[in-house]
């Protein structure tokens, strides 16, 4: 009996392929490519993982390998990953600052794995990050005070920044501009800018050795207390459970 061929639309049918069936390499499949910034694009994380997941996985023939040693294999698929996906982040109008920061931060986790099953756990973070970064770092809309509001928070994450501050800096109204960047992002601009400081704390205690005392002050958090709660909050860790956490890998 022949085979039933599912009733979908051709650029669903490839991703469905290529999610069973992975090819060779990031670096040669321009489909492949295609089809996982579609599905970044479309919001679909459980789909984006198993296609990741599947490619790092997927048993290479001896023309594909990038190395003899399966472990520096890996590692050199995973930076091609993240190559691919900083460049992507930039085109779609993501702060290159917060990209290649991101991208830096990722290829040392990378650098610094030294066992096999960790391939696993660094490869849902690159994507989980990923995904992060593009719903809700990327300038969603074309807005230009809107985009002028978003670059002027990338550039001024170490300030006090305020709604008002903002407002002056563009020479509009700061009612008019919540009321706008609301409509336009679906955000108050008061969350985007916190989530911009805990996102940019989160850098910190992953890449250097600041105390919580220190990020608090230098991020202008009013104290260690509220920043501490607004971190729990935001990423569902205190500080140090985090700064813990990323120390595990």
């Amino acid at each position: 009996m022949p085979k039933k061929v599912e009733n979908l639309p051709l650029s669903q049918m490839n991703i469905k392929q290529n999610i069973e069936s992975p090819t060779t390499n990031f670096q040669e499949n321009y489909q492949l490519e295609a089809n996982l910034f579609s599905l970044f694009h479309k919001q679909n994380i459980g789909h984006i993982k198993a296609l990741t997941q599947n490619i790092i996985n997927h048993t290479l023939n001896q023309h594909s390998c990038l190395s003899s040693n399966l472990l520096i294999d890996k590692k050199y698929r995973l930076i091609s990953l993240i190559t691919l996906l900083t460049r992507e982040s930039v085109k779609q109008g993501c702060s290159a600052q917060f990209a290649y920061r991101l991208s830096d931060r990722l290829i040392f986790e990378v650098d610094n794995i030294e066992n096999i099953n960790n391939v696993g756990p660094i490869l849902d973070l690159i994507i989980t990050e990923f995904f992060d970064l593009y719903h809700t770092k990327l300038c969603i809309c074309s807005h230009p005070i809107v985009k002028a509001t978003i670059d002027y928070i990338h550039a001024n994450t170490y300030h006090n920044l305020s709604n008002a501050d903002i407002a002056d800096y563009l020479s509009i109204h700061p009612v008019y501009l919540s009321n706008l960047f609301k409509k336009q992002t679906d955000l108050t601009l008061h969350k985007y800018i916190v989530n911009e400081k805990i996102s940019e704390a989160k850098y910190l205690l992953s890449n250097t050795t600041f105390t919580c005392l220190e990020i608090a002050t230098i991020l202008h958090f009013s104290n260690q207390s509220h920043f501490c709660k607004l971190f729990k909050k935001y990423t569902g860790f205190t500080p140090k459970e985090f700064r813990l956490d990323k120390q595990s890998f």
